[in-house]
């Protein structure tokens, strides 16, 4: 959680009064602390309007010289984070060239006042010249928003973006604060966002509020702060004291203490909770190996000693499978006691943009790439069941006719992957866990699978990917249980159903590490995936070097390294986005 920490900004704004050595003082108290940044506002006079009116004659005594800026600069250490509100072009240039002076420290963004929201030509200065531009959208309607978002993705600056909520009043009542409006722009647009917070710094809850927003998701906070609150000054209303905005941070720190990224993981004090309370299933009879347990013969009790594996035997695993070995009585079952059922998914389809027909196409006379995948999983000793799955589409007749061939089960569906999957999931038999594996992989290597596979069960773990190998050999190993708990999640989020397996990898579940299979060399930047005519040309050249199909993951990188003139399968293939492909690997 730390590293998601809200960033705090401490905004100095006016509360100096024009008095230089009071600024000087509360820098130099800033300074001092762990504050994310510093933000000053470079105000211009009249880049506000006429020299006669009142607002210009105030804000021409508020104003500081540039050379008492660069004199402010000088107080913090290397590497402090100084952002600056700018109003208009003069500004802005003044800020560039302290940037430009000050390198040693992070003068790497700057905030826009509102009625620079749709200054887009501004918008695109300080998006070549800073890392992070925040602009205030107080007063915005959606629509607004909506327009200034989209020209940042246009501009390509969307990243950049902070959209900064504060009313303007000070100090602001509570009831009009609404902290809770830009978390949801946040969930509507995916962009960062910042609190402007404004509430009387007596208020009970003024330092607390560092907290809730981040509670509520937010990037950054700006607080004011000032030396001496007392003074009740303009800007004094609705700042800290130094001691107070330090206060604030200590807090933080301690609420996001309570918080994990991993948030169905146990603790060390829920796992020592666990090994004094929890139940375990016992045998209260002998039984031999090949028989089920009836519940007449299953107690339960506490569990003794420490249970390093929070996973645990339900009836239901005790009930369904068979015994491998002769039980005694009053023996702590285990989920390796028992026989499990594992299917092996292999997904496929003819349909493809990049290259139709793939799964057809040859890899030696007779063998198409599909028959050689399916050929080379039958070998595996520990998959009980093989299935493949494709659409309904007519131009998958002959994925059908190969598995049936083959002797697979073959299960038709929806040109979605997830609703294909799930079709075929729920029409074959229960399994304990089993694999999916995408038809473009054809060089798995069934050795690899009856050595990960027993391991994955025993250990009673939720998920497995098999990528610490040369793309075209990775697959990956899932928990029924676990399955069907993050099936509940794509009930309300179908549009993401298609990378399922990316959720499995969020924390939530045990995720087996990846194998490593070191032969002396890496190979991880080759590819052997078919998604491209020239993925093809490089399978039949490697089947025709090594003059079988049948090869094993070792002869494989033999194979590579015994060749130098191997440049078809070298990184030049990266040409193809390897990261963006394996995205939807699956």
């Amino acid at each position: 959680m730390n590293n998601n920490l809200i960033k705090v900004i401490a905004e100095v704004a006016n509360v100096h009064e024009g008095e230089f050595e009071y600024m000087h003082t509360l820098v130099t108290e800033l300074a001092k602390t762990d504050i994310h940044a510093v933000k000053f506002q470079y105000v211009i006079p009249s880049e506000f309007g006429d020299p006669e009116s009142e607002n210009y004659i105030e804000l021409n005594r508020l104003k500081f010289t540039h050379e008492e800026f660069q004199k402010l600069l000088d107080i913090f250490p290397d590497g402090q984070t100084v952002l600056f509100d700018v109003f208009a072009e003069e500004s802005y240039k003044r800020v560039l060239d302290l940037k430009s002076k000050n390198q040693r420290l992070k003068i790497n963004g700057v905030k826009l006042h509102v009625t620079n929201s749709m200054d887009f030509d501004l918008l695109r200065k300080a998006a070549s010249d800073f890392d992070t531009i925040f602009i205030s959208i107080s007063g915005l309607t959606a629509i607004e928003i909506n327009e200034l978002i989209s020209m940042a993705k246009n501009e390509g600056f969307f990243n950049a973006l902070v959209l900064v909520y504060g009313v303007q009043n000070y100090p602001t009542k509570p009831e009009s604060i609404k902290i809770n409006k830009l978390s949801e722009l946040k969930k509507i647009f995916g962009v960062a966002v910042a609190l402007s917070d404004h509430l009387d710094g007596d208020n009970c809850i003024s330092s607390d509020m560092i907290v809730y927003a981040q509670l509520l998701g937010y990037d950054y906070i700006e607080k004011h702060v000032t030396q001496d609150r007392s003074r009740r000054l303009d800007d004094d209303h609705a700042a800290l004291n130094v001691n107070e905005l330090i206060l604030g941070m200590e807090k933080l720190k301690m609420v996001a203490s309570t918080f994990t990224n991993n948030v169905l993981d146990l603790s060390a004090d829920e796992l020592d909770y666990r090994n004094k309370s929890k139940q375990a299933i016992y045998s209260n009879a002998s039984i031999l190996a090949k028989n089920r347990m009836g519940k007449d013969q299953i107690a339960m009790k506490r569990q003794e000693g420490n249970d390093q594996n929070p996973n645990y035997l339900n009836l239901h695993d005790i009930l369904e499978n068979p015994l491998v070995r002769d039980v005694d009585a009053g023996k702590r079952m285990e989920y390796k006691d028992f026989d499990r059922k594992v299917t092996g998914y292999i997904l496929c389809r003819s349909s493809s943009s990049r290259f139709p027909n793939k799964c057809y196409q040859e890899v030696e006379p007779g063998v198409e790439s599909l028959r050689l995948l399916i050929q080379r999983l039958k070998k595996s000793k520990t998959v009980n069941h093989w299935v493949i799955c494709t659409t309904e589409d007519h131009e998958d007749n002959q994925v059908e006719e190969i598995g049936i061939d083959e002797g697979l089960t073959v299960v038709r569906g929806s040109e979605n992957v997830y609703q294909r999957f799930k079709t075929a999931f729920e029409a074959t038999e229960r399994t304990d866990a089993f694999l999916r594996i995408t038809a473009d992989n054809v060089f798995i290597d069934p050795n690899q699978i009856d050595q990960i596979l027993p391991d994955f069960l025993d250990q009673n773990f939720d998920y497995y990917r098999h990528s610490k190998v040369i793309d075209g050999c990775d697959f990956e190993i899932i928990k029924t249980q676990a399955y069907n708990t993050l099936e509940v999640y794509f009930t309300n989020y179908k549009e993401e159903a298609e990378y399922m397996t990316l959720y499995l990898e969020n924390g939530y579940f045990r995720i087996m590490p990846a194998q490593e299979y070191d032969f002396g060399i890496q190979y991880l930047d080759y590819r052997f995936t078919l998604d491209f005519k020239e993925d093809m040309e490089n399978i039949c050249t490697l089947v025709k070097e090594i003059g079988s199909v049948q090869f094993t993951y070792k002869e494989l990188c033999q194979a590579l390294q015994n060749n130098s003139a191997y440049k078809p399968f070298a990184p030049v293939n990266k040409k193809f986005d390897i990261q963006a492909r394996k995205k939807t690997l699956f």
